[in-house]
């Protein structure tokens, strides 16, 4: 998927630090107002409670509007609903930690997951704003919905008539059909 583009323009006084989710504990500086660490996944099962740990590095004391979200459809973007998975403020530079739910209808596989920190007002998705920094991550999504992979038949659980059958009559059940 191509997602589009957020950025801080300046991380000089505040810039994301430490995002802890899963396996990723990725404890950073300023980078510029955007940090891509796609590179860096976790596994997160569908219909489970998990909780995301942040923190923000400051010099002063600002006010920071955090927001996260996950392209649970992987339809790369993070407009539908339910894929903003926590939003707050705080002025604090320890760490906070917010809980959510992986649906059971996320699509299984890798996803791409994105944390942005803004100063003074929540961020859209997909917004250059002039005080904060983004960064982005892969997530996996197990035991999700996929598709055709929930399905455990295989062909020869399946008969066809009349024999000799012509590919052109054949007709194999839908998934809510199995």
């Amino acid at each position: 998927a191509s997602y589009c583009t957020s950025k801080g323009n300046s991380s000089t006084y505040e810039w994301i630090d430490l995002v802890k989710l899963g396996s990723i504990n990725n404890v950073t500086g300023s980078n510029a107002g955007y940090g891509n660490y796609t590179g860096l996944n976790t596994n997160l099962n569908a219909g489970t409670s998990n909780t995301i740990t942040l923190s923000a590095g400051m010099n002063g004391s600002y006010r920071e509007y955090w927001t996260v979200w996950i392209d649970y459809n992987k339809d790369g973007d993070f407009t539908d609903a339910g894929e903003k998975v926590t939003s707050y403020s705080s002025t604090s530079t320890g760490n906070t930690n917010r809980n959510f739910t992986i649906p059971t209808t996320a699509k299984n596989g890798a996803t791409r997951m994105r944390v942005q920190m803004k100063y003074n007002a929540y961020s859209t998705s997909c917004e250059t704003f002039s005080y904060g920094e983004v960064e982005d991550y892969t997530v996996t999504i197990i035991g999700g919905s996929n598709i055709i992979g929930n399905l455990d038949n295989k062909i020869s659980d399946y008969m066809a008539y009349p024999n000799p059958v012509s590919y052109t009559h054949l007709t194999l059940p839908t998934s809510n059909q199995v």
